[in-house]
């Protein structure tokens, strides 16, 4: 589980090993948004004003938080680099 502010500094993003991003509201504790994956675990994310991107074992995705919508996804390498 790690977190980090978002450029608002209203807000912070989260990640857990329960496989979900969420956005977090500091002032009220209010869950704003909540984006779960699919497969593997989440290894890392980045977050932007109203985008958030993150990487599992298997591929990277880009999301925008405020409607949750899927940007794109990216596979990852199949074999060994």
């Amino acid at each position: 589980t790690a977190f980090g502010f978002l450029p608002d500094t209203k807000s912070i993003i989260a990640f857990a090993s329960d496989k979900s991003i969420t956005q977090w509201d500091i002032t009220s504790g209010t869950l704003l948004n909540e984006i779960k994956t699919e497969e593997s675990a989440i290894c890392g994310v980045i977050a932007g004003s109203d985008h958030v991107a993150f990487i599992t074992e298997k591929k990277l995705y880009t999301y925008k938080l405020s409607s949750k919508s899927k940007l794109f996804e990216i596979q990852a390498h199949t074999k060994p680099i």
